[in-house]
Protein backbone atom coordinates (compact mmCIF):
# COMPACT_ATOMS: atom_id res chain seq x y z
CA UNK A 1 0.00 0.00 0.00
CA UNK A 2 1.64 3.27 -1.15
CA UNK A 3 -0.82 6.07 -0.33
CA UNK A 4 -0.86 7.28 3.28
CA UNK A 5 -4.01 6.60 5.28
CA UNK A 6 -5.84 9.67 6.67
CA UNK A 7 -8.06 9.43 9.76
CA UNK A 8 -10.03 12.38 11.12
CA UNK A 9 -11.11 11.56 14.68
CA UNK A 10 -14.29 13.20 15.96
CA UNK A 11 -16.76 12.84 18.81
CA UNK A 12 -19.45 11.89 16.29
CA UNK A 13 -17.62 10.04 13.51
CA UNK A 14 -14.28 8.69 12.37
CA UNK A 15 -13.59 9.70 8.76
CA UNK A 16 -11.03 7.50 7.02
CA UNK A 17 -9.58 7.38 3.52
CA UNK A 18 -6.40 7.61 1.48
CA UNK A 19 -4.27 10.66 0.76
CA UNK A 20 -5.14 10.43 -2.94
CA UNK A 21 -8.88 10.79 -2.23
CA UNK A 22 -10.95 13.98 -2.22
CA UNK A 23 -13.43 12.71 0.39
CA UNK A 24 -13.26 9.99 3.07
CA UNK A 25 -14.06 6.45 1.91
CA UNK A 26 -15.44 5.48 5.31
CA UNK A 27 -17.48 7.65 7.69
CA UNK A 28 -18.22 5.56 10.75
CA UNK A 29 -20.00 6.71 13.94
CA UNK A 30 -17.46 6.75 16.77
CA UNK A 31 -19.49 4.42 18.96
CA UNK A 32 -19.15 0.84 20.11
CA UNK A 33 -22.08 -1.34 21.14
CA UNK A 34 -21.21 -3.90 23.79
CA UNK A 35 -23.38 -6.93 24.47
CA UNK A 36 -24.68 -7.38 27.99
CA UNK A 37 -22.10 -10.07 28.72
CA UNK A 38 -19.30 -7.92 27.24
CA UNK A 39 -18.23 -10.63 24.79
CA UNK A 40 -19.51 -9.12 21.55
CA UNK A 41 -18.69 -5.69 20.15
CA UNK A 42 -20.53 -3.87 17.37
CA UNK A 43 -18.96 -0.85 15.68
CA UNK A 44 -20.37 2.33 14.18
CA UNK A 45 -23.61 1.99 12.21
CA UNK A 46 -24.04 -1.60 13.35
CA UNK A 47 -23.87 -0.50 17.00
CA UNK A 48 -26.53 2.17 16.44
CA UNK A 49 -28.81 -0.31 14.69
CA UNK A 50 -28.44 -2.68 17.64
CA UNK A 51 -28.81 0.08 20.25
CA UNK A 52 -31.80 -1.55 21.99
CA UNK A 53 -29.84 -4.78 22.54
CA UNK A 54 -26.40 -3.40 23.45
CA UNK A 55 -24.79 -0.80 25.69
CA UNK A 56 -23.43 2.10 23.65
CA UNK A 57 -19.98 3.45 24.50
CA UNK A 58 -18.46 6.61 22.99
CA UNK A 59 -14.66 6.65 22.88
CA UNK A 60 -14.36 10.38 22.12
CA UNK A 61 -16.00 13.00 24.32
CA UNK A 62 -15.54 16.75 23.97
CA UNK A 63 -13.29 16.06 20.99
CA UNK A 64 -10.80 14.21 23.21
CA UNK A 65 -10.29 10.44 23.34
CA UNK A 66 -11.37 9.30 26.81
CA UNK A 67 -11.63 5.52 26.42
CA UNK A 68 -8.48 4.14 24.79
CA UNK A 69 -9.61 0.53 24.64
CA UNK A 70 -12.68 1.57 22.64
CA UNK A 71 -10.64 4.02 20.57
CA UNK A 72 -8.17 1.31 19.57
CA UNK A 73 -11.05 -0.97 18.63
CA UNK A 74 -12.63 1.74 16.48
CA UNK A 75 -9.33 2.61 14.80
CA UNK A 76 -8.60 -1.04 14.03
CA UNK A 77 -12.12 -1.51 12.69
CA UNK A 78 -12.33 1.65 10.56
CA UNK A 79 -8.81 1.50 9.14
CA UNK A 80 -8.95 -2.27 8.79
CA UNK A 81 -12.25 -2.03 6.86
CA UNK A 82 -10.73 0.54 4.52
CA UNK A 83 -7.45 -1.26 3.85
CA UNK A 84 -8.62 -4.87 4.29
CA UNK A 85 -6.11 -5.02 7.17
CA UNK A 86 -3.22 -4.25 4.81
CA UNK A 87 -2.11 -1.11 6.66
CA UNK A 88 0.87 -2.46 8.57
CA UNK A 89 4.20 -0.76 7.80
CA UNK A 90 2.44 2.10 6.00
CA UNK A 91 1.92 5.82 6.72
CA UNK A 92 -0.95 7.36 8.73
CA UNK A 93 -1.95 10.97 9.31
CA UNK A 94 -4.40 11.26 12.21
CA UNK A 95 -6.03 14.45 13.46
CA UNK A 96 -6.23 16.01 16.90
CA UNK A 97 -8.19 18.97 18.32
CA UNK A 98 -6.78 22.02 20.04
CA UNK A 99 -5.78 21.39 23.66
CA UNK A 100 -5.25 17.68 23.09
CA UNK A 101 -3.42 16.52 26.24
CA UNK A 102 0.21 15.45 25.84
CA UNK A 103 -0.62 12.12 27.48
CA UNK A 104 -3.10 11.48 24.66
CA UNK A 105 -0.43 12.10 22.02
CA UNK A 106 1.85 9.62 23.78
CA UNK A 107 -0.90 7.02 23.91
CA UNK A 108 -1.76 7.61 20.26
CA UNK A 109 1.83 6.98 19.14
CA UNK A 110 1.95 3.86 21.31
CA UNK A 111 -1.21 2.38 19.78
CA UNK A 112 -0.47 3.33 16.18
CA UNK A 113 3.19 2.27 16.11
CA UNK A 114 3.33 -0.58 18.61
CA UNK A 115 -0.14 -2.14 18.45
CA UNK A 116 -1.21 -1.34 14.89
CA UNK A 117 2.33 -1.42 13.42
CA UNK A 118 2.22 1.74 11.33
CA UNK A 119 5.69 2.62 10.10
CA UNK A 120 5.15 6.41 9.82
CA UNK A 121 2.71 8.53 11.83
CA UNK A 122 1.76 12.21 11.83
CA UNK A 123 -0.60 13.79 14.38
CA UNK A 124 -1.98 17.01 12.87
CA UNK A 125 -4.07 19.89 14.22
CA UNK A 126 -7.61 19.77 12.82
CA UNK A 127 -8.04 23.53 12.47
CA UNK A 128 -4.80 24.02 10.53
CA UNK A 129 -5.88 21.20 8.21
CA UNK A 130 -9.19 23.00 7.61
CA UNK A 131 -7.24 26.01 6.32
CA UNK A 132 -5.11 23.79 4.09
CA UNK A 133 -8.32 22.46 2.55
CA UNK A 134 -9.15 26.07 1.62
CA UNK A 135 -5.66 26.75 0.25
CA UNK A 136 -4.93 29.17 3.11
CA UNK A 137 -2.29 29.59 5.80
CA UNK A 138 -4.14 32.26 7.80
CA UNK A 139 -7.74 32.58 8.92
CA UNK A 140 -10.25 32.12 11.73
CA UNK A 141 -11.45 28.51 11.94
CA UNK A 142 -14.80 27.98 13.63
CA UNK A 143 -15.07 24.22 14.08
CA UNK A 144 -18.53 23.20 15.26
CA UNK A 145 -18.53 19.52 16.15
CA UNK A 146 -20.74 17.14 18.07
CA UNK A 147 -18.50 17.21 21.14
CA UNK A 148 -16.69 20.54 20.91
CA UNK A 149 -16.93 23.97 19.33
CA UNK A 150 -13.49 25.53 18.75
CA UNK A 151 -12.62 29.05 17.64
CA UNK A 152 -9.04 28.87 16.38
CA UNK A 153 -7.10 31.80 14.88
CA UNK A 154 -4.39 30.49 12.57
CA UNK A 155 -1.65 32.81 11.28
CA UNK A 156 0.94 31.65 8.75
CA UNK A 157 0.19 28.02 9.59
CA UNK A 158 0.50 28.47 13.36
CA UNK A 159 -2.34 28.49 15.92
CA UNK A 160 -1.32 30.60 18.97
CA UNK A 161 -2.64 28.53 21.86
CA UNK A 162 -3.41 31.53 24.07
CA UNK A 163 -5.92 32.76 21.45
CA UNK A 164 -7.71 29.45 20.94
CA UNK A 165 -11.17 29.37 22.53
CA UNK A 166 -13.79 26.74 23.19
CA UNK A 167 -17.45 27.71 23.05
CA UNK A 168 -19.66 25.70 25.43
CA UNK A 169 -22.49 25.08 22.95
CA UNK A 170 -21.84 21.87 21.00
CA UNK A 171 -23.78 19.64 18.66
CA UNK A 172 -24.58 17.15 21.42
CA UNK A 173 -25.90 19.94 23.64
CA UNK A 174 -28.16 21.11 20.78
CA UNK A 175 -29.45 17.53 20.50
CA UNK A 176 -30.27 17.46 24.22
CA UNK A 177 -31.99 20.84 23.98
CA UNK A 178 -34.05 19.66 21.02
CA UNK A 179 -35.02 16.59 23.04
CA UNK A 180 -36.31 18.80 25.86
CA UNK A 181 -38.27 20.96 23.40
CA UNK A 182 -39.89 17.87 21.89
CA UNK A 183 -41.10 16.82 25.34
CA UNK A 184 -43.37 19.88 25.51
CA UNK A 185 -46.94 20.04 24.19
CA UNK A 186 -48.54 17.51 21.86
CA UNK A 187 -45.25 15.70 21.17
CA UNK A 188 -44.66 14.90 24.85
CA UNK A 189 -46.57 11.61 24.62
CA UNK A 190 -43.99 10.10 22.26
CA UNK A 191 -40.75 8.36 23.25
CA UNK A 192 -37.52 9.66 21.72
CA UNK A 193 -34.10 8.12 22.08
CA UNK A 194 -31.15 10.44 21.51
CA UNK A 195 -30.21 8.78 18.21
CA UNK A 196 -33.67 9.59 16.83
CA UNK A 197 -33.53 13.16 18.18
CA UNK A 198 -30.15 13.63 16.48
CA UNK A 199 -31.66 12.42 13.20
CA UNK A 200 -34.51 14.92 13.55
CA UNK A 201 -31.97 17.66 14.22
CA UNK A 202 -29.92 16.82 11.14
CA UNK A 203 -32.91 16.55 8.82
CA UNK A 204 -35.16 19.44 9.91
CA UNK A 205 -33.37 22.04 12.01
CA UNK A 206 -31.96 25.37 10.84
CA UNK A 207 -30.70 28.73 12.10
CA UNK A 208 -33.35 31.46 11.87
CA UNK A 209 -32.45 34.64 9.98
CA UNK A 210 -35.29 36.60 11.59
CA UNK A 211 -36.21 34.98 14.89
CA UNK A 212 -39.19 37.23 15.58
CA UNK A 213 -40.68 36.48 12.17
CA UNK A 214 -40.27 32.72 12.51
CA UNK A 215 -41.87 32.79 15.95
CA UNK A 216 -44.78 34.80 14.53
CA UNK A 217 -45.19 32.33 11.66
CA UNK A 218 -45.37 29.45 14.14
CA UNK A 219 -48.04 31.26 16.18
CA UNK A 220 -50.17 32.31 13.22
CA UNK A 221 -49.60 29.74 10.46
CA UNK A 222 -48.56 26.14 9.79
CA UNK A 223 -46.02 26.87 7.01
CA UNK A 224 -43.02 25.89 9.14
CA UNK A 225 -44.50 22.68 10.53
CA UNK A 226 -43.22 19.37 9.17
CA UNK A 227 -43.97 15.75 9.98
CA UNK A 228 -41.22 13.36 11.01
CA UNK A 229 -41.81 9.61 11.10
CA UNK A 230 -40.33 7.89 14.14
CA UNK A 231 -38.77 4.39 13.90
CA UNK A 232 -42.05 2.83 15.13
CA UNK A 233 -43.97 4.48 12.28
CA UNK A 234 -45.53 7.24 14.37
CA UNK A 235 -45.54 10.71 12.79
CA UNK A 236 -44.74 13.72 14.98
CA UNK A 237 -45.22 17.37 14.06
CA UNK A 238 -42.08 19.49 14.36
CA UNK A 239 -42.41 23.27 14.16
CA UNK A 240 -40.82 25.80 16.47
CA UNK A 241 -38.34 23.17 17.65
CA UNK A 242 -36.64 23.33 14.23
CA UNK A 243 -35.15 26.76 14.88
CA UNK A 244 -35.45 27.17 18.65
CA UNK A 245 -32.89 24.43 19.33
CA UNK A 246 -30.14 26.07 17.22
CA UNK A 247 -30.89 29.41 18.86
CA UNK A 248 -28.82 28.19 21.82
CA UNK A 249 -25.70 28.85 19.70
CA UNK A 250 -26.60 32.54 19.63
CA UNK A 251 -28.17 32.79 23.09
CA UNK A 252 -26.60 30.24 25.47
CA UNK A 253 -28.85 31.44 28.32
CA UNK A 254 -31.59 29.31 26.72
CA UNK A 255 -29.74 26.26 28.08
CA UNK A 256 -28.72 28.00 31.33
CA UNK A 257 -25.17 28.80 30.25
CA UNK A 258 -23.77 32.27 30.92
CA UNK A 259 -21.65 32.99 27.87
CA UNK A 260 -21.56 35.20 24.79
CA UNK A 261 -23.30 33.83 21.71
CA UNK A 262 -21.20 32.20 19.01
CA UNK A 263 -21.08 35.26 16.73
CA UNK A 264 -19.99 37.54 19.59
CA UNK A 265 -17.48 34.91 20.67
CA UNK A 266 -15.90 34.90 17.20
CA UNK A 267 -15.81 38.72 17.08
CA UNK A 268 -14.22 38.97 20.54
CA UNK A 269 -11.60 36.36 19.66
CA UNK A 270 -10.61 38.25 16.51
CA UNK A 271 -10.32 41.49 18.48
CA UNK A 272 -7.95 39.76 20.91
CA UNK A 273 -5.61 38.97 18.02
CA UNK A 274 -2.71 41.24 17.14
CA UNK A 275 -3.78 44.15 14.95
CA UNK A 276 -1.67 42.80 12.10
CA UNK A 277 -3.67 39.55 12.11
CA UNK A 278 -7.21 40.90 12.26
CA UNK A 279 -7.78 41.66 8.59
CA UNK A 280 -6.95 38.07 7.65
CA UNK A 281 -9.21 36.79 10.40
CA UNK A 282 -12.23 38.87 9.36
CA UNK A 283 -11.82 38.10 5.66
CA UNK A 284 -11.43 34.35 6.19
CA UNK A 285 -13.84 33.07 8.85
CA UNK A 286 -13.98 29.38 7.98
CA UNK A 287 -16.86 27.22 9.22
CA UNK A 288 -16.18 23.50 9.56
CA UNK A 289 -17.60 20.47 11.31
CA UNK A 290 -20.90 18.64 11.08
CA UNK A 291 -22.68 20.94 13.53
CA UNK A 292 -22.00 23.93 11.27
CA UNK A 293 -24.20 22.34 8.59
CA UNK A 294 -27.50 23.86 9.77
CA UNK A 295 -29.09 25.82 6.90
CA UNK A 296 -28.84 29.54 7.57
CA UNK A 297 -25.98 29.30 10.06
CA UNK A 298 -23.29 30.97 7.89
CA UNK A 299 -25.57 33.91 7.01
CA UNK A 300 -26.67 34.33 10.62
CA UNK A 301 -23.09 34.45 11.91
CA UNK A 302 -22.01 36.88 9.19
CA UNK A 303 -24.99 39.15 9.83
CA UNK A 304 -24.34 39.32 13.57
CA UNK A 305 -20.59 39.88 13.24
CA UNK A 306 -21.21 42.66 10.69
CA UNK A 307 -23.66 44.33 13.07
CA UNK A 308 -21.20 44.16 15.97
CA UNK A 309 -18.31 45.42 13.81
CA UNK A 310 -20.41 48.31 12.51
CA UNK A 311 -21.42 49.29 16.04
CA UNK A 312 -18.20 48.75 18.00
CA UNK A 313 -15.44 49.32 15.44
CA UNK A 314 -16.98 51.78 13.00
CA UNK A 315 -19.05 53.55 15.68
CA UNK A 316 -22.09 53.30 13.36
CA UNK A 317 -20.42 55.57 10.83
CA UNK A 318 -22.14 54.83 7.50
CA UNK A 319 -19.33 56.51 5.54
CA UNK A 320 -16.94 53.78 6.68
CA UNK A 321 -19.22 50.83 5.96
CA UNK A 322 -17.16 49.72 2.94
CA UNK A 323 -14.28 48.97 5.33
CA UNK A 324 -16.38 46.23 6.89
CA UNK A 325 -14.98 43.31 4.88
CA UNK A 326 -16.22 40.27 6.71
CA UNK A 327 -16.47 36.96 4.86
CA UNK A 328 -17.78 33.63 6.05
CA UNK A 329 -16.54 30.63 4.06
CA UNK A 330 -18.83 27.63 4.41
CA UNK A 331 -18.44 25.03 1.63
CA UNK A 332 -21.15 22.42 1.27
CA UNK A 333 -18.71 19.65 2.28
CA UNK A 334 -17.46 21.42 5.40
CA UNK A 335 -18.07 18.40 7.65
CA UNK A 336 -15.12 16.84 5.80
CA UNK A 337 -12.70 19.76 5.51
CA UNK A 338 -10.36 18.53 8.25
CA UNK A 339 -10.05 15.21 6.43
CA UNK A 340 -9.60 16.98 3.07
CA UNK A 341 -6.79 19.12 4.49
CA UNK A 342 -5.15 16.02 5.92
CA UNK A 343 -5.45 14.26 2.58
CA UNK A 344 -3.82 17.18 0.75
CA UNK A 345 -1.01 17.52 3.29
CA UNK A 346 -0.18 13.82 3.58
CA UNK A 347 -0.14 13.40 -0.21
CA UNK A 348 2.29 16.32 -0.53
CA UNK A 349 4.49 14.86 2.19
CA UNK A 350 4.12 11.20 1.28
CA UNK A 351 7.73 10.93 0.09
CA UNK A 352 9.16 12.97 2.98
CA UNK A 353 10.27 10.77 5.87
CA UNK A 354 12.80 12.90 7.72
CA UNK A 355 11.00 16.11 8.70
CA UNK A 356 7.29 15.37 8.62
CA UNK A 357 6.57 11.81 9.72
CA UNK A 358 7.44 10.20 13.03
CA UNK A 359 8.93 6.88 11.98
CA UNK A 360 8.94 3.62 13.86
CA UNK A 361 12.74 3.86 14.05
CA UNK A 362 12.54 7.36 15.61
CA UNK A 363 9.94 6.15 18.10
CA UNK A 364 12.16 3.34 19.32
CA UNK A 365 15.40 5.35 19.21
CA UNK A 366 14.28 8.58 20.91
CA UNK A 367 11.22 7.49 22.87
CA UNK A 368 7.77 9.00 22.90
CA UNK A 369 8.61 11.63 25.55
CA UNK A 370 11.08 13.35 23.29
CA UNK A 371 8.87 13.08 20.20
CA UNK A 372 5.87 14.83 21.75
CA UNK A 373 8.04 17.60 23.20
CA UNK A 374 9.44 18.64 19.81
Amino acid sequence: MTDPVVCDVGSDTFKVGFASERFPSQVIPSVIGKSRDGRCHHFGHDALQQRNEVTLSYAVQGGIIQNWEDAEGLLSHTIGTLTKDMYKDSKLLITEPAFNPVKNKKKMFEILIESMAFDNVKIANQSILVLYAHGLLSGMVVDCGEGTTQIVPVYEGFAPEHLVKRHPITGSLITKYLSSLLQVGSNSKFAYDMVTVKQIKEKLCYAAQDLKQDRRLIRETTVLIENYVLPDGTAVRVGREKFECTEAYFDPSLVDIECAGLSDFIFDTIQECDVSMRRNMYEHIILSGGSSMFPGMPNRIQKEIRQKYFKEILNEDQSRINRCKIRIEAPSHREYTSFIGGSILSELMSENSSDFWVTKAMYHEFGVERLVST
